[in-house]
């Protein structure tokens, strides 16, 4: 998670002190989503879910992907990315090295109108070659996404702008450009790359949410509410499979729309 979300993965494991989850290896953001999965998955196993507002134990029902769905039902479902490749292979679209939400997009389209879409995953980088030297007029081919990488970005950033701050997000956001420019067979630069990060650093704000990574957009709203202050990680993780097994967005405002009807929304 590229150090932006240590606060959150420490309070979430249930440590005092960030620096012990600074010790876990780095999290790339474009791993995010899988990494949310996993622990999702492991943390929704291990815990006793109890409906909050009827206090009866209930087992946490995902949605079921089908060729008969709605887009509308697909998009408030929840799927793990081991299910969105199954049903996409199931029915047709060649899964190659597309992420969760390129899946997505896909699987909406095929939802849509009924024809398997003819995109096709491009290799975006060629086994067995070595990966690109790092200089600024270099042709992005065998990009690889690792602190080395990152860090010389980072330099060329600062030799433009600098004291430039980091934003959370922006290597999320800059690898989403990167794989769009590469699908398009655009050719670019890691000059073009810095470019393109040191706009991201300079927006107004914060970056927007990361679409994938529901479960962390969720925490994050919901414990940026001054309601919530003093409730539990573990209290936290509950609400938050419990959304899941509702139909709708799976944002904390829906969260907070369905528990507390009368309240106004909260963010996100």
């Amino acid at each position: 998670m590229a150090g932006e979300n240590l606060p959150q993965v420490s309070k979430l494991l249930g440590h005092r002190r960030h620096r012990t989850a600074s010790g876990y290896p780095p999290l790339a953001d474009a791993h995010l989503a899988a990494a949310e999965e996993t622990v999702g998955a492991i943390l929704a196993k291990a815990m006793d879910f109890r409906d909050a507002r009827n206090n009866e134990t209930k087992s946490i029902r995902m949605s079921t992907l089908h060729r008969g769905m709605s887009v509308e039902e697909f998009d408030n479902g929840y799927f793990y990315a081991a299910d969105l490749k199954a049903f996409a292979r199931e029915v047709g679209i060649t899964v190659g090295s597309f992420h969760k939400m390129e899946l997505e997009d896909l699987i909406r389209q095929f939802l849509r109108t009924g024809k398997v879409p003819d995109r096709k995953p491009v290799v975006l980088r060629k086994a067995g070659q070595a990966r690109d030297r790092l200089e600024s007029d270099m042709v992005v081919a065998n990009y690889v996404d690792d602190k080395k990488t990152k860090a010389f970005l980072l330099e060329l950033v600062h030799a433009e702008a600098p004291g430039l701050r980091r934003k959370s997000g922006q290597w999320y956001w800059l690898n989403h450009w990167r794989r769009k420019r590469q699908q398009a067979r655009a050719r670019f630069t890691y000059r073009d790359l810095a470019g393109r990060l040191r706009e991201l650093m300079q927006t107004e704000g914060r970056l927007p949410q990361i679409p994938a990574a529901r479960m962390n957009n969720f925490i994050t709203d919901f414990w940026a509410d001054p309601t919530n202050a003093g409730i539990p990680s573990k209290d936290v993780l509950k609400a938050w499979n419990w959304l899941k097994a509702q139909p709708g967005p799976k944002t904390f405002a829906e969260y907070r729309r369905l528990t507390f009807p009368e309240a106004p929304d909260g963010p996100g």
